[in-house]
């Protein structure tokens, strides 16, 4: 479990992003996210965001892990109006953990039970057979539940050295049964088939399943009780009876004609059509598949190169928001609604920024325009016109503009900005 503490008062804009985990000797699972909680260390509050990891020896010795790296993105708190507008900045921090060693033990070599399989924790066992009224070869369902805490996905059945008069099919593995989120306590379920071979069985012998218990420090084994059973002889199937009429006499066998007499009449003549391979629309109809197939490749292409281009998926949902926004603007604009327009316009310029330059929406402020928007080479107009914009929206916080008229005044002056900001090379 990593621990991540934040004094109160900072805000996070995400959880936090793990970027390495060096280890020696571990199988790693997946990072999920843990609980928040708070918690005071002195006179300070802190807020805690926990993140979990599942690993899993791969040898035994002091192995060690970390250190482990990751980067916290926080949100200063707002200093001036302009910040209180548009939000606090954005700074990224990185963070680092100590390196941990941690023994790995053997497991005993004295006292294995026999049909041990490498399983450890502990668990408790049911086992359920049925149906146990049956003929020779019939199947019958054999249930082992294992319940409790441990390695529940690297489970495995042992093997039943009872079981000798059963022919015995490999098992099925139903859902985990998972109480936690890195699935260390639950409960795994069998379903294997055998079938008997002979009536002298009376029962299904007993099943033990063994394991370590790390707690006990020492081998564990369950018995699971013999289970009655009913063999009957397996059914024969009766030979075949073929039913035929009986004659007063033997009927002599056809004599067959080794020559054809010659037709002399040729009978109804019928126009041969063409076969299908020379019609015109047979060969069109076997190109349509081709076609499919092509544009189906071409559509997965495309959405391939869209999942593994970040910056492409993120231009086009960006000219989304700014086309979607301009339509919402116009509404606005007649609708006369000067607070909700002003907002939508800072919305749709930090988007279209934010997009350029390959930063968050929010860190976009009118300090960035001569920061980081004019040295990418946005032309001063469109700088100036940009610096206007921005100065009107904080002024309408406080004379509103009234006019419909006044408000659409400003949409062909914000086109052409966004316009520029798009051909910046980001």
């Amino acid at each position: 479990e990593l621990q991540f503490y934040f004094r109160q008062g900072l805000r996070v804009a995400d959880w936090p992003s793990i970027t390495g985990f060096p280890n020696e000797g571990f199988s790693t699972g997946q990072p999920l996210r843990g609980g928040q909680r708070e918690v005071k260390i002195g006179n300070t509050a802190y807020a805690i965001v926990s993140i979990l990891v599942k690993l899993s020896p791969n040898k035994t010795g002091p192995l060690s892990i970390g250190p482990v790296t990751a980067t916290a993105v926080l949100i200063e708190a707002p200093r001036t109006f302009e910040e209180r507008f548009f939000g606090g900045r954005q700074q990224p921090v990185n963070l680092a953990t100590e390196t941990e060693t941690v023994q790995c033990l053997p497991l005993p070599t004295e006292n294995v039970p026999a049909n041990f399989n490498g399983a450890v924790g502990s668990y408790e066992l049911t086992v359920t057979a049925g149906p146990t009224n049956v003929a020779t070869g019939d199947p019958i369902t054999v249930r082992v539940r294992l319940a409790g805490r441990g390695q529940l996905d690297a489970l495995t059945l042992p093997e039943q050295s009872a079981w000798h008069d059963f022919k015995i099919y490999p098992p099925t593995v139903l859902p985990l049964e998972t109480a936690d989120q890195l699935g260390l306590q639950g409960a795994k379920t069998f379903e294997q088939i055998v079938s008997p071979q002979t009536t002298d069985i009376k029962e299904l012998p007993a099943f033990t399943f063994s394991f370590f218990d790390p707690e006990a420090k020492q081998y564990r084994t369950l018995t699971q009780p013999p289970i009655a059973l009913t063999v009957r002889p397996g059914g024969v199937a009766p030979a075949p009876v073929i039913a035929a009429s009986k004659t007063s006499r033997d009927e002599a066998p056809a004599t067959q004609q080794d020559i054809v007499p010659i037709k002399e009449r040729l009978g109804t003549l019928s126009a041969v059509r063409p076969s299908l391979i020379q019609q015109t629309w047979f060969v069109a109809a076997q190109s349509v598949p081709v076609f499919a197939f092509l544009a189906a490749f071409v559509w997965r292409k495309r959405t391939d190169d869209l999942a593994n281009n970040p910056r492409r998926r993120r231009q086009r949902q960006v000219e989304k928001v700014v086309r979607e926004g301009l339509d919402e603007l116009r509404q606005l604009a007649r609708a006369n609604q000067s607070e909700k327009f002003f907002a939508t316009l800072v919305r749709v310029v930090q988007e279209q920024a934010g997009e350029r330059l390959n930063v968050p929406a929010a860190s976009i402020t009118e300090a960035v325009i001569d920061e980081r928007l004019k040295p990418a080479g946005l032309p001063d107009e469109s700088c100036a016109a940009l610096h206007e914009l921005f100065q009107i929206c904080n002024l309408a916080r406080y004379a509103p503009i009234k006019s419909g008229q006044e408000l659409a005044a400003l949409l062909p002056k914000l086109e052409s900005v966004l316009e520029d900001v798009r051909r910046i090379e980001s």
